[in-house]
């Protein structure tokens, strides 16, 4: 997967209000062209689901049960399995049951829990070894080994930069040059130790964030329960993580809605069949800092907010894989297509440039993930 494609986007995006959700017919005063005009690649990327017409209850190959749970992992979360007649209720338990799957995961790998393993070992005394889960160790030797494949756009252990730039967004204040120098300093795999049953923190001002990788585990550990009850499809999807498996309510494949970086619209589906895609990027979350808005994924190499890609999408066998490549694509940028692993089942699309000039950079396979353009796009 060593070749990428560099499109250009022809120009003319408004900078009009964003449409309402669902609302992709409307036309403002000119609507953005946003199809791409090598292989017929639209102009797209996605925030969550967006449900299409033929994700809706009622398609030929049954009805379809969801479940949306309030605030999981502090974001939006949409269960949905396809269930055949007379299985509705046994349905909606298979749900509850994905649900607290992804609680359970939350209560272990959250941040922002003062209870959870990650926070206790980030709390612990230097050089205590902490015991952790099995699972919470297992995702951390993924974790080290992502960073090692991404050349270190992403690291887990970037926490005091985190940490440091969370406080300049609530100030609107840049961190000063020492300070990020430090933050860098607490940053790195060297500063802790994994071992058979726990981990050890080496260096007292070191921490761990699993927020790039968290996500996409618990998704692929609910869809896993959904699958595990003999239901012919399903969906799970928490935040900008989605993952789903088998036929579609039609019959056919899933059809996930991609919505562009600059505007609050879909322009294009992708057609899943097992498969998982996750999005990254400062469009949804981001701050205002020294007037300037920055982005909530910071550069563990240089201690900085990575700015440059509005919007990173990658599609992958599982939604761990896509979590942190879309993460670390966010910092890579182009560059970083020639990074993913060859045969590995990985595609992916960045947009850069801006509203006026955006441009897409994708792996050649990407495009065969895309169904018809959402409706009204030009």
């Amino acid at each position: 997967m060593g070749v990428r494609e560099t499109v250009g986007i022809v120009r003319g995006m408004s900078r009009g209000r964003p449409a309402r959700e669902g609302n992709s017919r409307g036309r403002g005063p000119r609507r953005p062209l946003l199809l791409a005009l090598v292989g017929g690649l639209a102009g797209l990327t996605g925030y969550a689901v967006w449900e299409t017409e033929r994700n809706r209850p009622g398609g030929a190959a049954g009805k379809v049960v969801r479940r949306e749970p309030e605030r999981v992992m502090g974001t939006t979360c949409r269960l949905m399995v396809v269930v055949p007649p007379g299985r509705e209720a046994e349905a909606g338990r298979a749900l509850e049951s994905a649900e607290s799957v992804l609680r359970r995961l939350e209560a272990r790998l959250s941040v922002h829990l003062a209870d959870s393993e990650i926070s206790r070992l980030n709390a612990a005394p230097v050089g205590e070894e902490v015991p952790l889960s099995p699972e919470t160790l297992e995702l951390l030797r993924l974790a080290e080994r992502g960073s090692r494949s991404t050349r270190g756009a992403f690291d887990p252990t970037c926490l005091p930069l985190v940490r440091l730039w969370g406080r300049a967004g609530r100030e609107g204040r840049a961190p000063a040059a020492p300070e990020i120098r430090a933050a860098c300093a607490g940053t790195g795999w060297r500063h802790f130790e994994l071992r058979e049953r726990g981990a050890v923190r080496r260096d007292s001002a070191a921490g761990l964030d699993l927020g790039g990788i968290a996500k996409g585990h618990a998704v692929d550990a609910a869809a896993e329960v959904l699958r595990a009850a003999g239901f012919p499809g399903g969906l799970v999807q928490v935040g900008g993580e989605t993952r789903v498996f088998g036929a579609g309510p039609d019959g056919g494949a899933w059809a996930v809605g991609l919505r562009s970086p600059f505007r609050d619209e879909v322009f294009a589906t992708l057609r899943l069949k097992d498969r998982a895609v996750s999005t990254s990027g400062p469009y949804h979350r981001f701050a205002v800092i020294d007037g300037r808005r920055r982005s909530h994924i910071v550069d563990p190499r240089t201690g900085e907010p990575a700015d440059e890609v509005p919007s990173a999408t990658v599609a992958a066998p599982a939604a761990l894989e896509a979590d942190l490549w879309a993460t670390a694509l966010s910092v890579l940028g182009p560059p970083g297509l020639d990074l993913l692993p060859r045969g590995a089942g990985l595609e992916a699309l960045l947009i850069t440039g801006s509203a006026e000039a955006p441009r897409i950079h994708r792996t050649p396979g990407f495009g065969a993930l895309l169904g018809r353009p959402a409706a009204g796009a030009d």
